[in-house]
């Protein structure tokens, strides 16, 4: 920099002071008030304790205004090295700010040391943007080719100190794990087999019209196929059964295979069976003589499908029309949890009520990174219609969600629409020969673009997923290498140190040590309080959900009792279809208001309880009740099934037996849905308290660790203070040479951070 040269004409620099050796935040203090400095104010400050020190501690109690220019000057030179992050350097300019607003620092030589530092911070940025360019240009596999770079990086920092090394380990083996989940959902006849086979290049499970897999399915990699068959356990068959449709209950209670199977496989504990793919039709076919399907909760599929590598796992969905009520909420509680899910739609009946009600549903109460809409059968509609189909569903879509949906262009990045021709696509695959003949290819099926949409989303160089797990992977390499640089730096800064002055470090420790586990301590009692407040205010909000339920079901009861009694009186069969419309629109106008009021209670108890714990942890997130249309349907059923077999016992005179029984209707139904809510609310409190638990041990972990790695090196220092001064100066280069192998992991690591960041849209 010639302007820096030019200011410093005829001055000497003094460098190796290591003043930026130690604490950063301490360094930057003396760094920018040595840059402050100027021929008048030093003659006004050159007294004050904070320079005497610097005096004593840095040039041997040395005072002059020539040897303070030669510190700015080489400051002013050390900040330009690479190992000086630029972060430091802003850090110092906005310091010198301060010092300036408080008329320390004449204008003029504030204005010079500005443009120092504005000019150094802009080499910095050029030299990081550079490195990313570079990265940019490079990649061809993001994932893979950063995984490498990163892992390489370690390697080197290992090779020359493997104090690192099982740190390292556990991160780089947690982003090789990372897993993928793909939900694909679809009401019946959406063509959401097929689309699967397709995507599995296999023809595995079932695609005729009729309902074929009438079963969760779970798809995952493995070499050898099997399956493996979950059953529901005693008490959730139980509850299920009083959401069946009572017609299906009745006929395949009357099965006798049906009663034989119900002992042999319905258990306390679930059952869970291995079985060959073969036999998978026997248990997942809702045409199956035995309709054993009813009593599976879940089948995990494994199989050699390259699809399914790399940690990925697709769940096949039993269709949202599934007339078994717990296992399609089995199903939402997994898409939940998906990266990505694909949603069928027959091109030619696209967008239906239940298709939108499952999207808008879909985008306000789950964390998927997209939602992907095919329409599928594109093949039996022409150009022309497809097209037409495709902007229906598109238009329709967004028409619903059009104020309802906050921030609906965000929620439409989410959204992603194509077409597909399932069975063409799966024919290319698995009988080329006849595909051709038929005149199908997989261009014209649209499968290239289908893949190809995966691939960008969950897989593909510039997957988002890949880019998060980098993210997070370089994020923790970055904290364990800026500790061990914190360690290194008091090495270097005890190497010459006299005996008198590691003691008093030591001291200083030892007193850091004693206020770091007080506030641990401090934090251990408060969350033994906090989980008794936990449990204190959810048996009250409990005590809530009862007397405000108590009240809906009175105002149900009477609606439903005056309804009944008024054709009684009129001697007709109540009409069903009537109850079951006031009953519903009942459920829905209080359980929502009742479930909103006992959230909003409950998060507010939850954030209290955050800030008193004065820890940051992704508790917070961890509250998401909603009251979907399954909850809702479910207790509804529940009370039907217990009031309409028994209408035709009681008639216009009997009024006080029908009250008694549709408090008792109303009393099962009701319990079910508390039951549900106090469920999720005592796993939320699990969850919270595990979360906090799990911070809090971390915490202890890493001041552990820090305590005794500082304690080693002070006592090492210690006992290696009467070595040679050779010896000491052989082990300074040692440590300048790992402390710049430190710097350039640093940035490298730092780079692929704003490569991952840079032009990602977050969903």
């Amino acid at each position: 920099m010639e302007e820096l040269e030019e200011f410093f004409k005829e001055v000497y620099p003094l460098k190796n002071l290591h003043i930026m050796d130690s604490n950063l935040e301490s360094s930057s203090d003396k760094v920018a008030i040595i840059l402050s400095l100027d021929s008048k104010n030093f003659q006004v400050f050159w007294e004050i304790p904070i320079l005497l020190q610097f005096y004593r501690q840095y040039l041997r109690d040395t005072i002059s205004y020539k040897l303070i220019l030669q510190v700015q000057y080489g400051l002013c030179l050390q900040l330009q090295q690479e190992s000086i992050s630029k972060e430091f350097v802003e850090t110092i300019l906005a310091k010198l700010n301060v010092l300036y607003e408080k008329g320390l620092v004449e204008n003029k030589h504030f204005l010079k040391m500005q443009g120092f530092l504005q000019a150094i911070l802009g080499r910095k940025s050029y030299a990081k943007e550079s490195k990313i360019q570079s990265f940019s240009r490079e990649f061809q596999n993001f994932f893979d080719e950063s995984l490498e770079i990163l892992q390489n990086q370690a390697k080197k920092i290992v090779a020359s100190d493997n104090t690192m090394e099982r740190e390292f380990e556990v991160l780089l083996q947690r982003a090789k794990n990372k897993h993928f989940s793909i939900g694909v959902s679809g009401v019946l006849s959406s063509g959401k087999s097929t689309l699967l086979n397709a995507l599995l290049g296999k023809e595995i499970l079932g695609s005729s019209t009729i309902p074929e897999t009438a079963s969760l399915t779970i798809l995952k990699y493995h070499q050898i196929p099997y399956a493996e068959v979950t059953f529901w356990n005693k008490r959730e068959w139980e509850i299920l059964q009083k959401t069946f449709d009572l017609e299906i209950l009745s006929a395949l209670k009357a099965l006798p295979k049906f009663t034989q199977s119900l002992q042999e496989y319905i258990l306390e504990d679930s059952k869970i069976m291995r079985i060959p793919l073969e036999e998978l039709p026997v248990f997942t076919s809702a045409n199956h003589p035995d309709k054993l399907c009813n009593l599976v909760k879940t089948i995990t599929l494994f199989t050699p499908l390259e699809t399914l590598k790399n940690n990925v796992e697709i769940v096949d969905t039993p269709g949202l029309d599934d007339p078994i009520i717990q296992r399609e909420e089995i199903t939402k509680n997994y898409i939940k949890r998906c990266d990505l899910l694909i949603h069928a739609m027959n091109a030619s009946q696209s967008a239906t009520q239940l298709d939108i009600d499952f999207i808008l549903q879909t985008l306000e109460t789950t964390n998927i990174s997209r939602l992907l809409v095919v329409l599928t059968h594109a093949d039996l509609l022409e150009e022309k219609e497809l097209q037409a189909a495709l902007q229906y569903t598109q238009e329709s879509v967004k028409k619903q969600l059009l104020g309802v949906i906050e921030e609906l262009d965000l929620f439409m990045e989410r959204l992603d629409f194509i077409y597909l021709s399932s069975y063409p696509a799966l024919l290319c695959q698995i009988d080329p020969k006849k595909a051709m003949e038929l005149g199908y290819s997989l261009e014209t099926s649209n499968f290239a673009a289908f893949k190809g949409y995966l691939d960008k989303t969950l897989l593909g160089q510039d997957s988002f997923q890949s880019k998060d797990i980098i993210y997070t992977l370089t994020q923790g390499l970055i904290k364990i290498i800026k500790q061990y640089k914190e360690y290194l730096l008091l090495q270097k800064d005890l190497l010459f140190a006299t005996e008198d002055r590691i003691q008093k470090v030591i001291l200083e420790a030892k007193a850091q040590r004693q206020k770091a586990l007080e506030a641990y301590k401090c934090k251990e009692r408060n969350l033994e309080e906090c989980k008794e407040q936990v449990e204190e205010y959810l048996k009250s909000l409990k005590v809530f959900l009862t007397q405000k339920l108590d009240e809906a079901q009175n105002i149900l009861i009477q609606r439903l009792f005056d309804d009944i009694m008024y054709d009684y009186q009129r001697n007709k069969v109540p009409d069903n279809a009537r109850l079951e419309n006031i009953l519903n629109q009942g459920l829905k106008d209080f359980l929502v208001d009742i479930l909103r009021q006992y959230q909003q209670s409950l998060t507010k108890k939850i954030l209290q309880i955050q800030n008193k714990m004065q820890i940051v942890s992704d508790g917070g997130q961890l509250l998401k009740f909603h009251l979907n249309e399954t909850m809702l349907i479910k207790t509804k059923k529940q009370i039907l099934n217990a009031i309409i077999p028994k209408l035709l016992q009681y008639n216009k005179n009997q009024s006080s037996l029908l009250l008694e029984m549709l408090h008792l209707a109303f009393k099962s139904g009701f319990g079910s849905f508390i039951e549900e809510i106090l469920t999720q609310s005592y796993s939320l409190q699990d969850e919270l308290i595990l979360d906090f638990d799990k911070t809090l041990k971390g915490i202890f972990e890493e001041m552990s660790k820090d305590i005794n790695t500082k304690d080693e090196i002070l006592n090492k220092s210690l006992r290696e203070n009467a070595v040679t001064q050779e010896q000491k100066i052989l082990k300074q280069k040692s440590f300048d040479a790992f402390e710049g192998l430190l710097e350039e992991s640093l940035e490298i690591f730092r780079a692929l951070q704003m490569y991952a960041t840079r032009g990602k849209t977050y969903a």
